[in-house]
């Protein structure tokens, strides 16, 4: 039952690291739809737009300088302080994932990743909140529990807090998207809910340190 909750809880991270930078594309895509005049067409943007969502997830982490050293994950896009309580699992520039060091299986299912889109490049964060929002409250099984605009050091953020309940197991997430010159780094913690609701200061506090280059 462990492994399954586990299990669950590592899909929900990377169903979420996607689907915020896909969702520019996929507004894009249909807007070109709808100026076409026959199903071919639009079945080949939908393509398009399905490629360009795998070459996210299939970047190979070994061609990246991506690491934590000191406790310290460093990018070419972006650090972020994460301390000593994770382990990279994947790392590139474009997507990071981590999961939690813990003895205990449950904080030991919780999952972070980061994602680095130029898509939110001279984004407001009303615009960035608006593209999270939107996408999630179109999706089964996820309720938005909040969603607001609000400051992160020096830049502009948006934040979307959402439950779900898989299998009978409640889950909690967190994505945040800060907003640089060059892009946004979109941060994506999941837990299951009585962990979030203990670990989600902590997880603020992570997320208080990152710098964007």
């Amino acid at each position: 039952m462990i492994k399954k909750i586990i299990a669950l809880v590592s899909c929900l991270v990377i169903v979420f690291a996607f689907s915020a930078c896909g969702d520019k594309d996929d507004k894009a895509s249909n807007n070109s739809d709808s100026t076409t005049t026959t199903e071919s067409k639009q079945e080949d943007t939908s393509e398009e737009t399905t490629d360009a969502s795998y070459e996210v997830d299939t970047t190979e982490p070994q061609e990246s300088n991506v690491n934590i050293k000191d406790g310290v994950l460093e990018s070419s896009n972006y650090s972020v302080d994460v301390g000593d309580d994770w382990d990279m699992t994947t790392g590139s520039d474009t997507i990071v994932f981590m999961q939690k060091k813990s003895d205990d299986a449950l904080e030991a299912a919780s999952n972070i990743s980061i994602m680095f889109s130029d898509q939110f490049a001279g984004m407001s964060s009303d615009e960035s909140l608006e593209t999270l929002k939107t996408q999630y409250e179109a999706m089964e099984d996820y309720k938005v529990e909040s969603a607001e605009t609000t400051k992160i050091g020096d830049y502009d953020a948006s934040v979307v807090v959402l439950s779900s309940t898989v299998s009978e197991t409640k889950a909690k997430l967190k994505q945040v998207c800060v907003i640089g010159e060059n892009g946004g780094a979109i941060i994506t913690y999941t837990a299951l809910a009585d962990v979030y609701d203990k670990s989600i200061a902590e997880i603020d506090d992570m997320i208080a340190t990152i710098s964007l280059k």
